[in-house]
């Protein structure tokens, strides 16, 4: 960042103009692009969890087997 003041400040300097405390645009499509980002690679790589009624009865504890 290269300056003396925290690196919260710098972030802060780049989200939103000084002098009018206004966001900056480039700051808004950062976050926008983050955000799309995200979600894309949700789509692409779904979240590996399976339904609890897939998995199979011996992996499944021994009083959960007598409930069923």
């Amino acid at each position: 960042m290269g300056s003396d003041q925290p690196a919260i400040l710098d972030i802060r300097g780049f989200m939103y103009d000084d002098s009018t405390g206004q966001p900056k645009t480039q700051g808004i499509l950062v976050i926008v692009a983050l955000i799309v980002a995200l979600f894309a690679f949700e789509v692409a790589e779904p979240g590996k969890k399976t339904p609890p009624s897939n998995v199979p009865d011996q992996t499944r504890p021994a009083a959960i087997r007598t409930m069923a």
